[in-house]
């Protein structure tokens, strides 16, 4: 029997992967609700509640959410390609001009057209294509299901908004208290306005692939690549996050220990008492790596200057991503850790004079996700 489920799994899944792909090679527009049937088929466990016509799937609708721009609430047609010179091949030159938008959870380079409701989602990988079309699918779906529970129920917005503020809307929803507020987490601090979209009308996202060749894709890398400055010096290839590094060979999230502190105890109690637990060896966790992870809390204008400064003097050179690819470089020279006057003290150096010497560098890209790396 379980071997039975796994094969009827399997094949659901390759059945919605062949759909998808094969309608969106022909590089005109497809429909999202023409690839939902084979992705509800699937029963993804990211999507449980997708074919319950009567509960939200709060879980689903987040996840999207917070990977799609709210940009998305407006758009009409999603064209996706690996570069700007793809989309002037197809009739859409200087999508770069477009405004730029982004997500809190997924690192795409994206443009949208305000006039049109067109935006553009430049991909570095097949793997993409796919995240793409199955986001678009849940946040379709559960924007949907959505409309038609608050219309049903009921007949004028502001009906609905008065349920919406008494929160007697969770009982059309079929979700909890807790549920409802993490929706709205997830719909961000214009939450209102967003909900009274959702009531004034359905969503009918179109979808375009315009090149999926490998090709175009090693043309990506290859311009993101041309993007960086020459390097003909021995390196150190890391592909991390662009924090980690940054924060070790600085210490600079240590050398504002004090003020980070202050403002841990001020803002967040719950860090606060998991610090307090570190000082007394309740939690093992290293003091250091508390200090790295509060810092991405209170990453002030003040601090950023600073530690801007900071880089500068340690000749440290941080390359913003391109039109191409959304990586972070960056590029450190083994000689300067010797200039930092807060380098983490978990890094012992025992040869200095070999390491002032160097001309190698340490050249680390923020982790491209999927098939991209």
């Amino acid at each position: 029997m379980l071997n039975c489920l796994m094969s009827s799994t399997i094949e659901s899944i390759d059945l919605h992967v062949r759909t998808y792909r094969s309608a969106l090679k022909s590089n005109l527009e497809v429909t999202i609700s023409s690839l939902t049937p084979t992705h509800l088929k699937m029963e993804s466990i990211l999507h449980p509640h997708g074919s319950n016509s009567h509960k939200l799937d709060i879980s689903a609708f987040s996840y999207a959410l917070y990977r799609i721009p709210s940009v998305a609430d407006k758009t009409k047609l999603v064209l996706t390609g690996q570069n700007p010179d793809v989309f002037t091949q197809f009739g859409y030159p200087h999508i770069t001009s477009w405004t730029k938008v982004s997500s809190i959870a997924r690192r795409h380079t994206r443009y949208f057209n305000t006039h049109t409701g067109i935006a553009a989602s430049l991909i570095s990988s097949i793997s993409d294509v796919d995240d793409i079309v199955n986001l678009l699918i849940a946040y379709q779906v559960e924007w949907n299901k959505f409309h038609v529970l608050a219309t049903s129920a009921y007949s004028t917005y502001t009906q609905f908004k008065r349920a919406v503020k008494s929160r007697e809307i969770i009982k059309v929803l079929g979700i909890t208290d807790k549920e409802w507020d993490n929706l709205l987490t997830a719909l961000g601090k214009n939450y209102r306005f967003r909900l009274k979209r959702i009531f004034s009308r359905p969503q009918n996202i179109r979808l375009r692939l315009l090149a999926g060749s490998w090709v175009d894709y090693t043309k990506t890398v290859q311009s993101w690549w041309r993007h960086l400055p020459t390097i003909n010096t021995p390196i150190y290839f890391v592909s991390s996050n662009s924090h980690s590094l940054l924060n070790l060979l600085t210490g600079y999230p240590l050398h504002i220990k004090k003020e980070l502190l202050t403002l841990t105890k001020k803002h967040y109690p719950e860090l606060w008492h998991t610090y307090e637990q570190i000082k007394s060896q309740d939690v093992f966790i290293s003091e250091a790596n508390f200090l790295y992870y509060v810092f991405k809390n209170f990453s002030t204008p003040a601090f950023q200057k600073e530690l801007s400064g900071i880089t500068r003097q340690l000749n440290f050179h941080i390359i913003e991503s391109s039109h191409y690819l959304d990586v972070t470089t960056q590029i450190f020279p083994i000689s300067s850790l010797l200039k930092s006057s807060h380098l983490d003290p978990r890094l012992i150096i025992k040869k200095p004079h070999q390491l002032a010497s160097s001309k190698a560098l340490i050249f680390n890209i923020d982790y491209p996700l999927g098939f991209a790396a």
